[in-house]
């Protein structure tokens, strides 16, 4: 075996480079190539990881916020039972209400009549008052007077 110019074998690769200048140069723009491939791809993979994270981080919150939601409906569909329990319970005590009301209405309309009733009887009694005895009425304090006699409002 012949000695190449690197100190080995003539048929030896780094021979081969030296020979031929073009291939390393190649080479090289190859290799470099690979190395920003590489690299590109290291960040798209950081980046991926880093959605990944962000997904996983959205993830939990939701289903967090459907734990509670779950957690909300239940409550709300034991204050909904508890709700129409309460209606049919109170349903009597609102028939007795509704009769109240309307014994109060009519008790109403016949305290009304009364009260109409005396206060015709009042003026009926103070015009024939007024025929038998002069009244004086003090302004300052809306009473009447007759002969040194204190009579309320009329």
């Amino acid at each position: 075996m012949e000695i190449g110019v690197n100190g080995y074998g003539i048929d030896s690769r780094e021979d081969k480079m030296v020979k031929n200048p073009l291939l390393t140069s190649e080479r090289l723009i190859h290799r470099a190539k690979i190395g920003r491939r590489r690299n590109i791809l290291k960040e798209e993979i950081e980046s991926v990881k880093i959605k990944v994270k962000c997904l996983l981080e959205e993830k939990g919150r939701a289903e967090g916020r459907i734990r509670r939601l779950k957690k909300d409906s239940v409550h709300f569909e034991e204050m909904k039972d508890n709700l129409i329990k309460g209606k049919v319970d109170l349903t009597p005590e609102k028939a007795k209400i509704l009769e109240t009301k309307a014994t109060f209405a009519s008790k109403g309309q016949i305290l009304g009549k009364c009260r109409n009733g005396v206060f015709l009887r009042k003026k009926q009694l103070i015009s024939e008052l007024l025929q038998i005895y002069p009244l004086t009425l003090v302004s300052w304090c809306c009473f009447y007077y007759s002969q040194s006699v204190h009579i309320d409002k009329l």
